[in-house]
């Protein structure tokens, strides 16, 4: 299969990349590899290449200290179980490797082998780098077009991430391609293991191994003395040394069929009957149950209690039990087995009418089968300890089933349209995520329509009860867009939808719509004028326009715009002042923003004077936000203000801009105490924090930051560790890392004042833009729980907080104003594992170690 096409690097698309890496131990969670589709039709597997490139701190294929080669026999299923291959897996140190491929900056091509040429019932394959992301960011598999050449199909990829860091359902279907190459062959038979017992029964009457080792054994070898595999065969009689064998028939192989003589080679185990019993020394041909493998013992046949459906109860293993199986080592005694409900099976399914219905599925079997695979299953394809009702819909519209926070158990609702039929819809947890563990579906019917609702557990015994409501919503005549210019009046959904249009919903006109979703703000010359304010914004089916800004003016912030959909904003002063531009929202996606000076005509995208990827600082918002602070501007200039995505990511948002004008007034904060209430320049001039809002009577003003001046408690340099970070330092030396690093904390003792540095400076082995980040423990004390008060100064804005190390998240965090303390703040944590966190907000680079701007002084109690 070639999915890469030719060697120029033309067929590689520059705009996709996706995440595919193992990680290091503590970032474990998120290890995740992109799994294409591939028959292997019976054909040797024999090498594989993949092409890729990475983000955030990647610094290149140098930092990647192997590649992790996995087939397996379901792409689905079997990944999200183990990213090890079921069908094979190894990790190679190197391979062939192509730097800068088909002349592609940051894109490399690895080729690797399979060793021993498998093949057999092969529909998966992936390639991933093991790549730590403290020391070399984040790596992905490049994404080509449509290009095949046997084995896959079209646009066919999942990423599994079966340890669930990212969020994403396992398998996670993705409509790309892997650039990958998976090549084939005839593989040599003595590269393959001889057999495990008895390698020496190498023939028998019928010139086959007969389950002996014997005189037949023994003229097989002296027949073929001295007979050498060309690549396509091994030699009767090669069966020595273990575990491969030479490939040739000599003394090693006489020896050990000596060595073997008289052995019975039938393999022999432990034979584990339905009911719970167990049979030792058992050969597989001879073994009525389940026999549980070479050299077994009856240890490993695990039985207990069986409810059957008329309530009686007998010992059985899981697979033999007709009935609920209580888990094993359980007891009939203990098990109170009850008899189970009426609608326990398809065929006895009982009526549900709309509205509330009762479900109880405590005593119910697992009878249905094992088909839950319509949506997404998490690899599980079950749908255990079920109940079935029949529904015929009152109305033509949306009929919706839900357990939605109504049951206590951990649901699936299946839908028939009868017994035995295909699954027509099923969901595991509601879309909306508001259910939890609880399920949802909305599905289409016609009025007088019957079908089959099948509910049940997640997993077997999971039980519970509650109810579960249906409803029917009937169709209301609406809008209906098709295409981007035409509109009709007056149909129903189904309607709409068979004339491929899309529905604009029940009670919409034409005369109200704009079939055309691109944002009137797609374009420069379209950007909406806006003031002060908060401004909703959606990129969603907005286009690229401009050429990528220039990240060099935020370095380190992730910008990484990588041909994103964009919109414009516009946005012109009265006077000279700063403005301030947020696009937090909690709603919202992974931003990345612009900020241009002047008009659409005055550069091609490169010229923004502001960019931003990642901020912090700001609560309330989505994970990943921007944001532009205090940026000055010009009266009468006009200020374009140009929102994308990370990695080219659209959706909605919200952009919050405020203006500070150059003849405001307000509070200025020097030395502790208000200087008087002056515009936002002078105050600067003054060295001073402007506060805006407040004036001298109403202003609290914090004690500025003058360093570290040795009166305090504890100083970082005490742990040995490195006064300040600067460029060229090796970021895997740093010595209070903690997560980022290789888990080493610092050590504080609550109650002292401390003092250390955290600097902005490039990394010396990658040229990668880093925060200097300290992480402290404090011996246990947060981790009981209670209330803290966090309290710290530094010459830059610098973040200090609680770190959940389990989860890997910020309990809560305060940051001071840049040069000042910040007030007390309090935290309350209940008992867990913590660690104190302090660095600089953000990847500024005016906080370097010339700059006075990394020193910090904290305390907390």
């Amino acid at each position: 299969m070639d999915q890469i096409g030719t060697d120029d690097g033309s067929n590689i698309d520059l705009s996709n990349m996706t995440a595919n890496q193992i990680f290091e131990a503590s970032f474990a969670q998120y290890n995740v590899a992109c799994v294409d589709d591939f028959d292997s039709a019976g054909s040797a597997i024999m090498s594989v290449e993949l092409v890729f490139g990475g983000w955030n701190g990647y610094a290149g294929p140098t930092g990647i200290s192997g590649y992790s080669v996995n087939l397996y026999s379901d792409k689905d299923n079997a990944p999200c179980a183990d990213l090890n291959g079921d069908a094979y897996t190894a990790t190679e140190a190197s391979g062939d490797l192509v730097e800068e491929f088909g002349g592609l900056a940051g894109m490399s091509k690895i080729g690797l082998p399979v060793n021993g040429g498998p093949s057999g019932n092969i529909n998966g394959v992936s390639v991933v780098p093991n790549n730590e992301f403290g020391t070399n960011g984040q790596t992905g598999s490049a994404i080509s077009f449509e290009i095949l050449e046997g084995g896959g199909s079209a646009l066919d990829m999942n990423q599994a991430n079966p340890g669930g860091g990212f969020g994403l359902p396992c398998p996670s279907a993705t409509p790309n391609n892997v650039a990958l190459r998976v090549m084939g062959g005839t593989a040599d038979p003595c590269s393959g293991a001889l057999p495990e017992v008895c390698a020496a029964d190498v023939s028998g009457p019928d010139e086959a191994p007969d389950g002996f080792v014997n005189v037949s054994d023994l003229l097989a070898v002296i027949g073929n003395w001295g007979a050498t595999g060309d690549g396509t065969y091994r030699p009767v009689g090669d069966c020595a040394p273990a575990p491969n064998g030479d490939c040739t028939v000599n003394v090693s192989d006489l020896l050990a069929v000596i060595g073997d003589w008289g052995s019975d080679c039938v393999a022999r185990g432990a034979c584990c009957l339905g009911d719970g019993s167990c049979t030792e020394d058992v050969a597989e041909a001879d073994c009525s149950g389940d026999w549980l493998g070479t050299g077994s013992d009856c240890g490993s046949c695990l039985s207990g209690a069986c409810c059957a459906t008329d309530g009686s109860c007998s010992n059985a293993t899981e697979a033999g039990c007709d009935g609920s199986y209580q888990g094993d080592g359980t007891d009939c005694a203990d098990a109170g087995c009850e008899p189970a409900p009426d609608n326990n099976t398809c065929e006895a399914a009982i009526a549900a009418a709309e509205g509330d219905n009762a479900i109880d599925n405590t005593s119910a079997t697992s009878d249905g089968a094992a088909d839950f695979t319509a949506c997404d299953n998490f690899g599980e394809e079950g749908l255990y300890n079920d109940l079935y009702w029949t529904y015929t819909a009152s109305c033509e519209g949306d009929v919706t089933i839900s357990t939605c926070n109504t049951v206590d158990f951990d649901s699936r609702i299946a839908v028939y349209t009868d017994c035995g039929s295909e699954m027509l819809a099923c969901n595991d947890d509601a879309l909306s995520g508001a259910c939890g563990l609880t399920s949802e579906l909305t599905l289409a019917m016609a009025a007088g329509e019957s079908i089959v609702i099948r509910i049940g557990s997640f997993s077997e015994g999971g039980t519970g009860s509650g109810t579960f409501n249906i409803s029917c919503a009937g169709y209301e005549q609406g809008a209906c867009c098709i295409g981007l210019t035409q509109c009709v009046d007056g149909l129903i959904p189904p309607e709409c939808t068979a004339f491929g249009g899309t529905h604009q919903g029940g009670g919409t006109l034409c005369s109200d719509i704009d079939c055309d979703p691109t944002p009137l703000n797609d374009t420069c010359e379209g950007a909406e004028a806006v003031g002060p304010g908060a401004h909703a914004f959606d990129t969603t089916y907005a286009n690229p326009e401009w050429a990528d800004p220039n990240d060099a003016v935020c370095s380190g912030t992730y910008l990484d715009w990588a041909g994103s959909p964009d919109v414009f904003f516009s946005f012109s002063p009265d006077s000279d002042g700063t403005i301030s531009v947020s696009l937090c929202d909690a709603a919202s996606y992974d931003t990345s923003l612009a900020i241009y000076e002047g008009g659409c005509n005055d550069g091609d995208g490169t010229h923004n004077i502001a960019c931003n990827g990642d901020a912090s600082g700001e609560t309330g918002c989505q994970s990943y936000y921007s944001a532009v602070d205090n940026l000055p501007v010009i009266g009468g200039q006009t200020y374009l203000i140009r929102i994308g995505g990370w990695n080219a990511a659209t959706g909605a948002g919200t952009m919050t801009l405020s203006y500070t004008g150059g003849s405001e007034t307000a509070a200025c904060c020097v030395d502790g105490g208000c200087a008087g209430e002056v515009t936002y320049g002078d105050c600067d001039a003054l060295g001073g924090l402007w506060v805006q809002g407040e004036d001298c009577s109403t202003v609290s003003c914090p004690l500025p930051f003058n360093g570290c001046d040795g009166s305090q408690d504890s100083n970082e340099e005490d742990d040995g560790c490195s006064i300040c970070q600067e460029d060229g330092f090796d970021t895997a030396d740093d010595c209070n890392a903690g997560l980022n690093g290789d888990g080493t904390l610092g050590a504080y003792t609550l109650g002292n004042v401390h003092c250390g540095t955290a600097s902005v400076y490039v990394d010396g082995p990658t040229g990668g833009q880093y925060r200097d980040t300290d992480w402290y423990d404090d011996n246990g004390v947060i981790d009981a729980g209670g209330t803290f008060t966090l309290t710290h100064g530094a010459g830059g804005a610098h973040l200090l907080g609680i770190v959940d190390i389990d989860a890997l998240a910020f309990v809560d965090y305060a940051i001071n104003d840049e040069g000042f303390y910040q007030d007390g703040y309090d935290i309350t944590v209940a008992a867990g594992n913590y660690c104190l966190w302090i660095g600089p907000s953000d990847w500024n680079v005016a906080w370097d170690c010339a700059s006075g701007g990394a020193a910090y002084s904290m305390h907390v109690e």
